[in-house]
């Protein structure tokens, strides 16, 4: 179980169980599943063949084994392997692309939702709460203090504003553009700011 080899030649009689139920359980091993299986046995009739394939050998092979022949069908055997290892590789690398893909869309999705959304906002703390919640889409919780000559309005997505978090909100507006401490960052534009737990 420890070794991963390219190809295993296998007896039908062997001690404790047969070829077959081994070859069965090798393939059973998912670190195994690129190998290739040889069946070598004496045993020539077509029901044997059957059955080794069934349990899932690729090749059959007779004995007395001529070793030019038997060397011949190990060779295919092993290029047998090495491109279900590359196909193996593809598939995984092609899993890996489409959740990639199916994240990206999801992303997408949620940025389009946005954008959807907002174009029907007709106050400015409505428009705030849904980029608040935009961001809390994306793991990222935060308080937003938006300001004007007229008003200003301070929201966050997932919790009532504390009065530390507004008392914050007022000394790190003029701290410049982005300011990281603790475990927070500050994002200053001209009239908006926003805390970034």
């Amino acid at each position: 179980e420890a070794l991963v080899p390219h190809i295993a030649v296998l007896d039908l009689e062997l001690p404790g169980m047969s070829g077959y139920q081994l070859c069965r359980r090798l393939r059973e091993m998912p670190h195994l599943l690129g190998m290739s299986v040889l069946v070598l046995s004496a045993h020539d009739s077509l029901l044997d063949r059957i059955e080794a394939y069934e349990a899932g050998a690729d090749d059959y092979f007779i004995k007395p084994a001529d070793i030019v022949d038997l060397r011949l069908k190990l060779n295919r055997l092993s290029t047998l392997a090495k491109e279900r290892q590359e196909i193996e590789q593809y598939v995984i690398q092609a899993q890996q692309t489409s959740f990639s893909a199916l994240s990206a869309l999801g992303e997408t999705n949620i940025t389009l939702g946005f954008f959807r959304d907002i174009a029907f906002c007709r106050d400015y703390e409505l428009l705030i709460q849904k980029g608040l919640q935009v961001l809390h889409q994306f793991g990222v919780n935060a308080v937003v203090e938006l300001r004007s000559r007229f008003f200003t309005c301070v929201c966050a997505a997932e919790h009532e504003v504390s009065p530390i978090e507004r008392s914050i909100l007022e000394h790190v507006r003029t701290l410049g553009h982005i300011f990281e401490f603790k475990q927070r960052a500050v994002f200053n534009f001209h009239d908006l700011t926003v805390l970034v737990h």
